[in-house]
């Protein structure tokens, strides 16, 4: 009896222990998880072949025996079929398709134990989305005359598995533009191009630059406002405005000027603009889709107090020039002076100075348009209205002349050459033989084509280079040519005769062409030159020789810029002499095509001057007299 009573606690121990260790094994049984899932290629794809990874850990008093799973139609299929980690699926169609799978474990004491499924659904597509649309924003042009100034492509799409087709924000100006996009969807196919209608699209104006008046000006009188003319090449230019404020006062606008304008005066402002108050102004130019930019500011002031007279500009260069270190002199009656140098679309001038001098050379400046300007100031130091010159600093050659004309290689006849040449140059030209001796010139001329004269049989280069309008001369075109006179031909010079001179349209110069002027400083008159005409280049050359047969030998002695239309000659022709002279306007941007006129005329001789002079002292000491004894 003892015995028994002494065991009984011992079995009862072991089964309560027991029990609960099947209770807890069975409760971890029950809880095994889906296995972790993953995916190779991701969904959605254009592959027909997919790689499905899976693993699950086992319960602690279980061993893990194996997978089922596969692919099935729906995710409430429970596939039983065994399976093994990396599951491959090979040739799958296009669409939607499920694969499931579990962990199968063996327990100590429920045996095998199947945990729930881990599921994964993926689509196989590879079909194109649809061609996507477009919508322009804003729906219609936003600026003028058809153009957009900001526009953005708004595209859609839609596709089963997800399609992008991003909007687009145009940005390069052009026109007859036109934007293209496709769709692609999320397994990486493409849709087909759509392409919008034609649209013109300018998003930015060109900035204008002004050239006068000058920076800080004292005017007189309300000014002629001018700025350099641009050009917008994508919508083309519409139109300039002058905007100007001072004091009290906002931006207003007080001109309008075309698309081509270069300068305008006051012309939409009913009243007259202040005195005596600093004014701000600036150009803007508008292009035809609207777009607009304003060019750095300037002030002047309408001050009626200053000397009412500008000084005169009386040297200098008014047009093209390649002296780097110009001088300008200029005359006036108040003490002092202020002078500037400013280059064109800048504010602030290059150089400047003041004081009593008439004179300035300027340092060196680079190639570019410039405007000289001077003014007069008081003792008190009231600056007066300014008087301004614009000329242009060119040290670039130009090219060689295009050799146009040529005579016949060999040829038995005078050769005759003719060539073509920039706006506002003249022309050097010479014959050299085989040897490089020069056998006929140098020689200048304002034409472009000669007959070089005589010459004998033999081989013979003919060179031409331009002279530019300030003095720049080009490299030499060549020409290479022979000469072949019939057997026994003797080259002779002719008994000397009179050659003419070049002409071209001479008749709307003065003096008249093969007049004899009875002065060494003759006067020269033209006609106007065509609209816009600013200046006139004069070109006087010399005849160095004239010969029978062939072209006169002539070389260039002087260039001026006068704005009116006459000029008198500097004191640099001589008695006896024969000049070819001619006039090419010049329009404020550029020389004109064509050259108004050239002519010619020879100074008598200096006996013919001697006697002249004779004549004139006698007449004045005869009219002396008569004074005298009227008089008396």
């Amino acid at each position: 009896m003892r015995r028994r009573s002494i065991h009984r606690p011992a079995t009862l121990t072991w089964l309560a222990i027991v029990s609960v260790w099947a209770l807890c094994a069975s409760a971890t049984a029950l809880g095994i998880g889906a296995p972790s899932l993953s995916v190779s290629p991701t969904t959605p794809s254009q592959a027909a072949d997919w790689t499905f990874t899976f693993s699950a850990q086992p319960d602690p008093f279980a061993t893990l025996t194996g997978y089922e799973g596969g692919i099935v139609a729906s995710a409430s299929e429970e596939p039983a079929t065994p399976i093994a980690s990396p599951f491959v699926a090979t040739g799958l169609p296009e669409g939607v398709h499920v694969f499931r799978v579990r962990a199968v474990q063996q327990d100590l004491l429920l045996g095998e134990v199947r945990g729930p499924y881990a599921t994964a659904t993926i689509q196989v597509d590879r079909t194109p989305p649809a061609a996507p649309t477009a919508t322009f924003v804003p729906a219609t042009p936003n600026g003028t005359n058809g153009w957009y100034r900001s526009l953005t492509i708004d595209w859609s799409c839609s596709d089963p598995s997800g399609a992008v087709c991003p909007d687009q924000v145009i940005s390069v100006a052009r026109a007859g533009a036109t934007a293209r996009q496709v769709a692609t969807d999320g397994a990486g196919n493409v849709s087909a191009a759509t392409v919008t209608p034609a649209f013109n699209f300018d998003n930015g104006a060109f900035l204008p630059a002004i050239s006068s008046p000058s920076n800080a000006a004292r005017v007189a009188a309300e000014p002629t406002y001018r700025w350099v003319r641009v050009t917008d090449p994508t919508s083309g230019n519409d139109r300039f405005e002058v905007w100007a404020r001072w004091a009290g006062v906002s931006d207003q606008l007080i001109a309008r000027a075309g698309a081509t304008a270069t300068s305008a005066t006051r012309n939409a402002r009913t009243g007259p603009l202040p005195q005596a108050v600093s004014i701000r102004w600036f150009v803007r130019f508008y292009d035809r889709a609207g777009n607009f930019r304003d060019s750095s500011a300037r002030t002047f002031t309408i001050d009626p107090t200053p000397p009412s007279s500008a000084p005169a500009i009386t040297g200098g260069p008014a047009g093209p020039t390649r002296e780097t270190t110009p001088t300008f002199s200029w005359s006036g009656t108040e003490p002092s002076f202020s002078w500037d140098v400013t280059r064109a679309g800048d504010a602030a001038p290059a150089q400047a100075g003041k004081g009593a001098a008439k004179q300035v050379t300027l340092n060196a400046l680079t190639d570019g348009e410039y405007t000289f300007r001077v003014s007069q100031v008081t003792a008190l130091g009231a600056q007066g209205p300014e008087v301004t010159q614009a000329f242009s600093v060119d040290t670039t050659p130009p090219a060689a002349p295009v050799i146009t004309g040529r005579p016949a290689n060999p040829t038995a006849t005078p050769a005759a050459f003719a060539w073509s040449t920039e706006t506002g140059a003249f022309s050097r030209w010479q014959v050299v033989d085989g040897a490089g001796t020069a056998v006929k010139g140098p020689s200048d001329t304002p034409a472009t084509s000669v007959t070089v004269g005589a010459l004998a049989s033999g081989a013979y280069t003919f060179r031409v280079s331009q002279v530019d309008a300030a003095g720049n001369v080009s490299p030499p075109a060549a020409e290479a040519f022979a000469v072949q006179l019939p057997p026994g031909t003797v080259v002779t010079t002719p008994k000397p005769r009179a050659v003419p001179l070049p002409t071209q349209n001479a008749s709307r110069l003065t003096p008249r062409a093969g007049r004899r002027v009875a002065t060494i400083r003759p006067v020269f008159r033209w006609k106007k030159g065509p609209a816009g005409t600013t200046l006139y280049n004069v070109q006087v050359f010399r005849v160095v020789k004239k010969r029978a047969g062939r072209a006169a030998t002539i070389k260039k002695i002087h260039s001026a810029f006068p704005r009116a239309t006459r000029y008198r000659s500097p004191k640099k022709l001589a008695a006896g002499q024969c000049y070819v002279w001619r006039v090419w306007p010049y329009t404020g941007s550029s020389f004109t095509a064509q050259p108004l006129g050239i002519s010619n005329f020879c100074v008598v001789s200096s006996k013919v001057l001697r006697r002249n002079a004779a004549r004139a002292k006698a007449r004045q000491k005869a009219r002396a007299q008569a004074t005298v004894a009227r008089v008396g």
